[in-house]
């Protein structure tokens, strides 16, 4: 589990209060805890359709934090930050180092970034669909850089992009060969 300081850097990071958040927390784990005990836990769900989903974002923002190069996790929290104050393309800018270095990591030249990217898909890192949504987050990076014109949505959707490449390739693709490995045992 991450340490307190690193949970309220990133809950405030993502522009939510930190003690409306442990508050949640702590409910949202009394209620499980309730509930497993009661062997309620259809009840528990269909009354609060958000526990599930709460839960999986801070499962996978656990797994990043232990599995991703933190240079990269680092700048993805400083990429929300980013835009929340509306710089949006220092935010593109953020997005596309988090996107070099996921190259880096998994072995590839960077230079250009764009075959870097046809890597990833064509090596099984990451899947075709991930892979020409991130080359045209690459491309809207570019262009912001010399334009300096960049629209919220613009950056919104690159930081989805790039949040969707960091869970693909740090929590799915190796809980997924864990398990299947674990299964032909």
């Amino acid at each position: 589990m991450p340490s307190e300081q690193v949970l309220v850097a990133i809950v405030t990071a993502l522009g939510a209060d930190y003690k409306e958040f442990q508050g949640l927390h702590i409910a949202a784990m009394d209620q499980m805890n309730s509930a497993i005990e009661s062997r309620k836990m259809t009840e528990v769900v269909a009354h609060n359709p958000g526990l599930a989903r709460k839960a999986l974002v801070a499962d996978a923002f656990e797994s990043l934090l232990s599995t991703a190069p933190q240079g990269a996790v680092q700048r993805y929290f400083e990429s929300h930050i980013a835009l929340q104050i509306g710089a949006y393309t220092a935010c593109l800018a953020l997005v596309r180092w988090i996107i070099e270095a996921v190259c880096l990591d998994q072995g590839l030249k960077i230079d250009p970034l764009r075959n870097a990217i046809r890597e990833l898909s064509r090596k099984g890192i990451a899947n075709e669909r991930l892979a020409n949504w991130i080359a045209k987050v690459v491309e809207v990076a570019n262009e912001s850089a010399h334009s300096g014109e960049v629209l919220r949505e613009d950056a919104e959707d690159a930081l989805s992009a790039v949040g969707a490449i960091l869970i693909e390739v740090y929590v799915a693709k190796p809980r997924s060969e864990a398990f299947s490995k674990r299964r032909r045992g």
